[in-house]
């Protein structure tokens, strides 16, 4: 379980969190309290703060390849991507998105991407690139990465996530 009831004080972060959908369900089932996060769309982090009005400083407009100098080093407990760094990025962005996930994380945060695909994967026309999930196990030596784990996707089967410690 990477989510569990003992986080719900933690301070974590969405990259590419959109109108915040997924945010929205993870405060619904978990009850999460100190939540934030990032996104390219001006309108979608206008809507973001709209729906958590008491964090609405805590959404920013920039990209996951930049560094969000709103958020300090080592402040998160929690940094997630569900979707936006396979949909989005390219593998050289996809690792300046993660030096920068890895920035904000605190030491023993956890992280959680999703929606990666195989390079010989079906192509589905919204993954930029490819990513094997050797390239994951790279980065965990590459970066320290603990506790790392890369599974299917439960309802997209050609998709898997990877989530760790840092």
């Amino acid at each position: 379980v990477f989510w569990t009831q003992s986080m719900l004080n933690f301070h974590s972060c969405f990259l590419g969190c959109g109108t915040g959908a997924a945010l929205l369900r993870i405060k619904s089932k978990f009850g999460v309290k100190k939540i934030g996060g990032s996104d390219l769309s001006k309108e979608a982090i206008d809507r973001v703060r709209q729906t958590f009005p008491q964090q609405k400083s805590q959404f920013h407009v920039i990209s996951m390849t930049e560094k969000d100098v709103q958020i300090q080093d080592e402040s998160q407990d929690v940094v997630l991507s569900l979707g936006a760094f396979a949909m989005y990025l390219y593998k050289d962005e996809m690792e300046i998105a993660l030096k920068e996930a890895l920035r904000m994380a605190k030491m023993g945060g956890r992280l959680c991407f999703t929606h990666f695909i195989e390079p010989n994967g079906r192509f589905l026309g919204t993954i930029l690139e490819p990513l094997p999930k050797s390239q994951w196990e790279d980065w965990a030596s590459k970066y320290t990465l603990k506790d790392i784990k890369i599974d299917q996707m439960i309802h997209q089967h050609d998709r898997y996530f990877v989530c760790f410690k840092k």
